[in-house]
């Protein structure tokens, strides 16, 4: 856990860094950065039916039509489930909810697929002799996902996004989050023609 944790920390600042480079033609802006790709990084609280944790998410959102984006995350969990969750995965979609009123705030919907990487303790048997170790598996990505939240601009290459998102099996809610994270656009500005 400690290595994955570490790992990500590590891809976050080096988006970041990446991500700081600035443009002096660039016009500022408070509206939230649709066009370019951004990163964002973000902790949350889980609570479900076989446990409760806290995760560490990076998120990678690619701007598509009208305001929309498709997002690819992936983090380390920590937590006293059942089945041993060591880190999830997936892919959701966002799009606006409504045009906001506020230049600064931005509210969303998000739906999409997760899978998780998780650990169990097996027993192998050979010559009557049995030992116990313990086995990774990579689950496919199969939980639906529906969530809402709003992003924050905060300065006009930041913005905080806060969401809420629920897990289902068979059409049964099995598990919410509730995260924020800090989200930055990749790339530079494009210059503002006037």
């Amino acid at each position: 856990m400690k290595h994955q944790l570490l790992l990500l920390m590590v891809l976050s600042c080096a988006a970041t860094a990446a991500a700081q480079t600035s443009d002096d033609n660039a016009a500022p802006s408070t509206q939230p950065s649709a066009q370019r790709p951004a990163v964002a990084i973000g902790a949350g609280g889980v609570a479900s039916l076989i446990g409760n944790g806290v995760d560490a998410r990076l998120v990678f959102s690619f701007p598509r039509p009208e305001n929309r984006a498709i997002e690819v995350f992936g983090g380390a969990y920590d937590g006293n489930d059942a089945s041993g969750v060591m880190a999830v995965y997936g892919v959701q979609w966002r799009r606006p909810i409504s045009a906001s009123r506020s230049a600064k705030l931005d509210p969303f919907i998000t739906y999409g697929i997760m899978g998780a990487v998780v650990r169990y303790e097996t027993t192998s048997c050979t010559s009557r002799q049995c030992t116990p170790h313990s086995t990774t598996a990579l689950l496919p990505p199969l939980m639906p996902l529906v969530g809402a939240g709003a992003t924050y601009v905060a300065a006009p290459r930041l913005a905080l996004r806060f969401d809420y998102e629920a897990g289902f099996a068979l059409f049964v809610p099995i598990g919410v989050r509730a995260g924020i994270s800090a989200s930055i656009p990749l790339g530079r500005s494009a210059p503002s023609h006037q």
